[in-house]
């Protein structure tokens, strides 16, 4: 792992306090700590990013598919009527049939 130095400015007394009595209490250097939070936060930040780069085309994709559904479910229903008059005009043309003969 390549070696950078970056001095940390602006922080309180009691701040730098807090972050030595965390990195003791995970049996860490303050440097080691400190680079875990910084590591920590990049990889929320890139996830994030991530999910905002993703976020547009997934709804889109889920838009597209609910629309998809819907279509089906309405040709569902039309297919469902158009077999129930067929059957209706089967029974009736049944009925003729069975009259005419008897």
């Amino acid at each position: 792992m390549e070696r950078t130095k970056i001095d940390v400015r602006g922080l309180k007394v009691d701040e730098i306090d807090y972050l030595k009595q965390e990195a003791k209490a995970q049996n860490l250097s303050l440097n080691a700590y400190v680079v875990s939070l910084l590591q920590v936060k990049i990889r929320q930040q890139k996830t994030q990013h991530a999910e905002q780069i993703l976020t547009s085309p997934l709804n889109e994709l889920i838009e597209a598919n609910n629309r998809s559904v819907q279509t089906q479910n309405a040709n569902t229903v039309a297919l469902g009527e158009m077999l129930k008059e067929m059957t209706q005009t089967f029974s009736q043309q049944l009925s003729q049939i069975e009259n005419k003969i008897n």
